[in-house]
């Protein structure tokens, strides 16, 4: 009798769970019969088909100021953000040991001058002496002719003028050598005069200072002698002109186009579009990470370009089509099946569609419905397994 009445409160158990379940999916059942389609109409509008990028705001001409002279800094001119005009101070170092390097080559200088002078004068006292030599030699040889002066005196003269001819050329020789000193000097005292120039830095080129690394008591130490060195005081920039350096994948490569528009954003402000145009795309190709892109520069064409800043980071978007006053309908509303798109109608209809350029929200429809069809926004059909592709056609797998 107890075996029979366990048997019984089983059954019952298992009777009230089977209705629990069956009960459940019977009102998740009639929820979702009851779930009310949602449908959109076709509109007409514009879509605007856009390659998208990142990039960083870049200047026009960046210019790294660097000193070729070694000291202290004794002054800062100015400082980050400032505009300045080509020839203005920026930096300033301390030129007391390039002042005594030119007051060193002054004073060769003025002794090379000095022995020049001195060689000029023993030339011509040399000179002097062969004239008055050649002189003697002419008036024995014709003493000689008449017997008044013998044979070795003519030859004593005679030899009196060659020794003479030999001093001129050993003093011409000096002039020479003193000539070359005072011409050394003078480069000398040029490049005495070039460094202590040079401790004074000044911009090469009108632009904003867009960074300043020195400072006042820093000890600048540059080797001039090699070609790439040079300590960088600070960074100038022209920023009337602003460009985004961008980096475009290779499948948007053959889109986009030079001259074609360009919308920007910065984080700095995210309620505002800066307009631009592309003014190049590299031939080459960088494979990063089996990753293909090429180098795109925009030029930004805003009014408002002086809001942004040279090392913003940007996000482009290249309009590489516009398609105005188009029947479109939202991407979510179309499926695609075989090669063909389709939207359904409140009853569920298929109805055959061509679809054109897609902006990732919207899609153009070229045919097959007219302004102000009803279509189902959800899109219910059973056999509809694969979404509308932006990009053209059906859906990617």
């Amino acid at each position: 009798m107890k075996r029979r009445n366990k048997w019984l409160v089983s059954v019952i158990v298992l009777l009230l769970i089977a209705g629990g379940v069956y009960g459940l999916f019977a009102l998740n059942k009639s929820r979702a019969t009851d779930e009310p389609v949602k449908t959109t109409t076709v509109k007409r509008g514009t879509i605007t088909e856009v390659a998208a990028l990142s990039g960083t705001v870049q200047a026009n001409k960046t210019v790294e100021v660097k000193s070729r002279a070694s000291g202290t800094v004794i002054e800062i001119a100015t400082g980050s953000g400032a505009t300045v005009k080509k020839g203005d101070l920026l930096v300033r170092l301390d030129p007391v040991d390039e002042k005594r390097a030119v007051a060193l080559a002054t004073v060769s200088l003025d002794s090379a001058k000095n022995r020049l002078a001195q060689s000029e004068a023993s030339l011509k006292l040399t000179q002097l002496q062969l004239t008055e030599a050649e002189a003697k030699a002419d008036a024995r040889r014709r003493a000689a002719q008449t017997g008044s002066v013998t044979a070795e005196e003519v030859r004593a003269a005679e030899n009196d003028v060659k020794l003479a001819n030999v001093n001129v050329e050993m003093r011409q020789a000096e002039v020479a050598a003193a000539n070359t000193s005072v011409t050394t000097a003078g480069l000398s005292l040029e490049d005495a005069n070039k460094r202590l120039d040079e401790t004074t830095i000044l911009a090469p080129i009108d632009g904003t200072v867009l960074s300043m690394s020195a400072q006042v008591g820093n000890i600048i130490s540059s080797p001039i002698s090699n070609v790439g060195g040079g300590v960088v005081l600070c960074l100038l920039g022209d920023i009337s002109v602003l460009h985004v350096l961008g980096s475009l994948d290779e499948a948007d490569y053959g889109r986009v186009q030079r001259n074609r528009d360009v919308q920007i954003k910065v984080d700095a402000y995210p309620d505002r579009v800066f307009e631009g145009k592309v003014a190049a795309i590299s031939p080459q190709g960088k494979s990063e990470s089996n990753v293909v892109t090429f180098d795109l520069d925009v030029v930004v064409t805003d009014k408002k370009a002086n809001m942004l800043r040279p090392g913003m980071s940007a996000d482009l978007q290249v309009i590489v089509n516009k398609v105005e006053n188009t029947l479109m309908v939202p991407v979510t509303a179309v499926k695609a099946e075989a090669g063909k798109q389709f939207v359904a109608k409140p009853d569920g209809e298929a109805v055959n569609i061509k679809c054109g350029p897609s902006d990732g929200t919207n899609v153009a429809v070229l045919e097959g419905v007219k302004e102000g069809d009803e279509i189902r926004l959800n899109n219910q059909r059973a056999n509809s397994t694969r979404s509308f592709s932006m990009f053209g056609g059906g859906g990617r797998r």
